[in-house]
């Protein structure tokens, strides 16, 4: 019979060695957390810690592939500047009155 003392036993990081760890700050953590990205357990009235798996986890989902990462983006025809409603009607710039004389 497999005991709770045979398994790995997990580790626990404090939200500012998860940070380090990243290389992000504090309040990048507790975003994670709060956006359920990072799992989180509370122990006392305002102590975080984030298990070891969670964290791996988390740095696995967001790992990229290169070739995907660096690949060319596909090139979107350039919309013009200033594009009017009417094709047939020129946008014409503004213009004060005394130029038209």
């Amino acid at each position: 019979m497999i005991g709770i003392h045979d398994s790995k036993k997990e580790r626990y990081f404090t939200v500012q060695t998860v940070a380090e760890r990243l290389s992000c700050t504090d309040v990048f953590v507790y975003t994670l957390i709060r956006e359920g990205k990072l799992k989180a357990i509370k122990i006392g009235c305002r102590a975080l810690r984030i298990s070891e798996s969670s964290c791996d986890a988390f740095i696995m989902s967001r790992t990229v592939n290169p070739a995907d990462y660096f690949a060319a983006e596909e090139v979107k025809p350039a919309r013009p500047k200033y594009a009017s409603t009417a094709p047939e009607d020129p946008i014409e710039p503004a213009r004060p009155k005394w130029m038209s004389k």
